[in-house]
C-alpha cells in the first residue's frame, strides 16, 4: 500500500553517508531526509520511524552510528508478576482490643506500601 501511494513515478537513487563527525541530530535529519527523498508518501509522513544503532568493533574499538528507518515496532508487552503473601496480622483497635487474623493476600510485584494496605483493610 505504501509503495502505491508513493509521490514519485520512480524512486531516485540515494547514496548512504558515513555519520562519523557529526552529532546525533545533524546525522539523523540527513538520514531521514534521504528515506524521506526516496519513500515520499503519507504512509511515510504517518507511519514510519527511526532507530538509532550504534556498533562498535570488538578489534579496533570503531564506533559505527546508523539511523535505520522503521515502519513496525515490535514491543514486548511486560507481564505482571503477582506475590501471594501468607501472614499473620494482629490489627490493634482504639478501644484497647486485638483482633488476630490469618491472611493470604496476593499483591502485584510493582505495588506499594499504600497498595499493601488497601488490600488488607479490606
Amino acid at each position: 500500500m505504501s509503495e502505491d501511494l508513493y509521490k514519485q513515478d520512480k524512486k531516485p537513487y540515494v547514496e548512504a553517508h558515513d555519520e562519523e563527525g557529526r552529532t546525533d541530530e545533524e546525522a539523523s535529519l540527513d538520514a531521514w531526509n534521504r528515506h524521506i527523498y526516496r519513500n515520499e508518501s503519507i504512509i511515510c509522513d504517518l507511519f514510519h520511524g527511526q532507530f538509532k544503532s550504534t556498533l562498535i568493533c570488538s578489534i579496533c574499538h570503531r564506533v559505527s552510528i546508523a539511523f535505520d528507518p522503521f515502519l513496525l515496532a515490535t514491543l514486548p508487552i511486560p507481564q505482571v508478576k503477582y506475590v501471594n503473601l501468607d501472614m499473620f496480622y494482629i490489627q490493634y483497635h482504639q478501644d484497647a482490643s486485638y483482633r488476630n487474623q490469618k491472611l493470604s493476600v496476593r499483591i502485584k510485584d510493582s505495588d506499594r506500601i499504600a497498595d499493601f494496605r488497601k488490600v488488607i483493610q479490606e
